[in-house]
């Protein structure tokens, strides 16, 4: 077996570790865990990269090979839905 990164299209969601994925139908959804600081995060440089735990939902559809955020709404009931794309 060999891993080989896809070639996708739209945003793919940044790289992460103790995260949540499951495949549904075509898409697969990716939840959370900790991901990379972005400079904007952080008020000076340092030389060991830092990480900060997210609570994002990103999906991948496999058939298309598109990477899109994925937002989840709640109306006010106890119904939440995804938007996808």
């Amino acid at each position: 077996m060999t891993w080989t990164k896809p070639l996708l299209n739209g945003l793919p969601p940044l790289p992460r570790s103790l995260h949540s994925a499951t495949v549904i139908g075509n898409r697969m959804f990716v939840f959370g865990g900790w991901v990379p600081l972005v400079m904007d995060d952080v008020k000076f440089a340092t030389h060991e990269k830092e990480w900060k735990c997210t609570n994002t939902l990103a999906s991948l559809n496999l058939g298309k090979s598109t990477a899109s955020q994925t937002h989840v709404v709640n109306n006010g009931t106890n119904k939440s839905y995804l938007l996808l794309k």
